[in-house]
């Protein structure tokens, strides 16, 4: 227990003089790229397949089809589109999903991208979608497009549907809440430039859902909680079903620019560095319960411990848009962080010594 008080005492002191008074002044709140993917990268210039993995901060793609090629114009129910129908860039290139051209097949495409780790209060997902027009097969056939978010036990955690006939082919948004909610667009809008979607998450449960036709167009904001609060989001799927298919592409459904911003894990007061002042934050509210980020709590459980700790420490002289490393111990000062350091993880990986820390918080 007095090594593990110590250690903490060591590590505060030579922050302090590292980075300077505590009060120092931040720079502009910055957000981090926490994951970014892209239908540009390399890793699809040869195809999209199951198994890709472009970007970062992203799981291999996967995929769940219904499809038959013989009877579409594509041979894979995924693709990467380059037409003049994709608006998002223009012309592509972008993602692309494609049904077969018989009704009441139930043609589904179907592809899930798992996040490297849950969204947590502060963070956001963007993606840009670019759906065709809901036109049927046949009568009484009734092709949609949907975007879903999942947990880690693959829970439906939000959905945003639109389907012919239903709600006039609007999208309407599916959550915590009784019914659905119409979110003010119909896809005849969004299908003419496309739409920017940001999903953020306000806290533990609550997100704000902001919808931006691309083409001009008033922003929709639409704030509810998940299906399942006490859970995380884990990863998104795009589903479209029962559309057809089209030479032309003016039939299939596009996606792009997938994001997850957010402040540096460790960044409790979002100036865009993770430092002592960040460090002091932590300490300050050891042991907290309903604690927020700006409390030091990292990881989202609303209690400030020793694993929000790990984070800070993993994280140690970041800032956005670089990764610093513990400077080389050619001074004092940097002589007692990597002591502290050192210390604190010899503690971490000592069962006495998680059981001290339990009792100190």
């Amino acid at each position: 227990m007095r090594s593990y008080r110590l250690a903490v005492k060591m590590l505060a002191f030579g922050l302090l003089c590292q980075c300077g008074a505590v009060g120092g002044t931040p720079t502009a709140r910055g957000q981090a790229m926490i994951a970014w993917d892209d239908a540009t990268s390399q890793s699809y210039a040869d195809g999209w397949q199951a198994g890709d993995d472009g970007g970062f901060g992203f799981e291999p793609w996967e995929f769940s089809h219904f499809f038959q090629a013989e009877f579409s114009a594509y041979d894979e129910s995924q693709f990467i589109a380059t037409n003049a129908h994709v608006d998002i860039p223009a012309a592509g290139p972008a993602f692309g999903l494609t049904n077969a051209n018989r009704p009441f097949w139930g043609y589904t495409a179907w592809t899930t991208r798992p996040l490297s780790s849950p969204l947590l209060s502060g963070q956001t997902f963007s993606i840009d979608v670019d759906n065709p027009l809901l036109v049927p097969l046949a009568e009484f056939d009734y092709p949609g497009i949907f975007i879903q978010m999942r947990d880690d036990e693959n829970r439906e955690m939000l959905t945003l549907l639109a389907e012919s006939g239903y709600n006039d082919d609007g999208w309407t948004l599916f959550d915590a809440g009784a019914g659905g909610r119409l979110l003010g667009l119909s896809t005849a809008e969004t299908a003419d430039g496309g739409m920017h979607l940001e999903l953020q998450i306000v806290s533990p449960g609550m997100f704000e859902l902001i919808a931006t036709p691309l083409a001009g167009g008033n922003e929709v904001v639409l704030s509810g909680g998940f299906k399942h609060p006490d859970s995380r989001v884990h990863s998104v799927s795009i589903v479209m079903y029962s559309n057809g298919s089209a030479a032309d592409g003016s039939r299939e459904f596009y996606f792009n620019h997938l994001q997850v911003t957010g402040p540096l894990p460790g960044d409790a007061n979002l100036d865009g560095v993770v430092d002592g002042i960040d460090f002091n934050r932590w300490n300050a509210h050891r042991g907290k319960l309903n604690a927020t980020w700006a409390d030091g709590d990292f990881n989202d459980d609303q209690r400030v411990d020793g694993l929000d700790f790990v984070i800070w420490n993993e994280h140690r002289f970041q800032s956005v848009g670089e990764a610093a490393v513990l400077p080389e111990p050619t001074s004092p000062v940097a002589w007692w962080l990597m002591a502290a350091a050192a210390t604190l993880r010899h503690r971490r990986r000592s069962g006495r010594g998680n059981r001290e820390l339990h009792a100190a918080q």
